[in-house]
């Protein structure tokens, strides 16, 4: 999976960021304030503050993260639909392109479109070409356009659409969380710092997903398959 694209994944990664900037600047929602009680002693992120070893403002992230992700009025063109939707138009343009420019390629070029390759000269009147820096603008676009053809093919993804999008709010929570602490445990925790990002999307998890919510320590499990229980 490493390299290819992850469309749930990349807008679970920019609602986080957008999440960070609204708590760091301190523009919460009023429900999300008065609900996580900020950063007080009692609040509940403090609690799981103490339980895992994270900053209240992290914990608060990933659940204000996975509120944007849910949202309707989440970043304009970043849903997971939108970005599948748009890549795949995008891939059949650059494949079209990329005919385009092998014919080209062969085609007298303009000046400024030519093979390059360094040369040096020597006093003896001998000329040292370096092969290996060859540069050819054809060539270098048509690399760049197999690759991204090549990272963006057969996209990954777990559960798909927005389960998908708690999967990766647990598998970040587990991965920052450095104390060794049991399934259970760790099950408790996610569902303490989404319940209620839960019940805000109860009418969109059952339209999208059309099942129950999700099971947080069926998650850990695949990503922890060695932890203790």
């Amino acid at each position: 999976m490493s390299g290819l694209i992850v469309p749930e994944k990349d807008l679970h990664d920019r609602c986080c960021r957008q999440a960070l900037s609204a708590i760091l600047s301190r523009q919460e929602p009023p429900w999300f304030r008065e609900y996580y009680h900020g950063f007080g002693k009692d609040g509940v992120l403090e609690n799981l503050s103490v339980r895992t070893g994270l900053k209240p403002y992290t914990l608060a992230m990933l659940a204000l993260g996975l509120h944007f992700a849910l949202s309707d009025n989440s970043p304009k063109g970043s849903k997971v639909a939108d970005i599948k939707r748009k890549l795949k138009t995008q891939r059949s343009r650059l494949a079209k392109a990329r005919e385009g420019l092998i014919a080209l390629a062969n085609e007298h070029r303009p000046e400024n479109l030519k093979s390059t390759i360094p040369s040096t000269e020597h006093p003896d009147g001998s000329i040292e070409i370096d092969l290996n820096s060859l540069s050819d603008p054809y060539v270098n676009i048509i690399n760049a356009i197999d690759c991204f053809l090549d990272k963006s093919k057969d996209l990954p993804h777990q559960g798909g659409g927005r389960s998908a999008l708690h999967y990766y709010s647990v598998e970040r929570l587990v991965r920052l969380v450095e104390r060794d602490l049991t399934i259970s445990e760790l099950n408790s925790v996610c569902c303490e710092l989404f319940h209620n990002i839960l019940e805000k999307h109860e009418n969109y998890w059952r339209r999208y997903a059309r099942s129950e919510a999700p099971n947080f320590e069926d998650m850990i499990r695949r990503l922890l398959p060695n932890r203790r229980t």
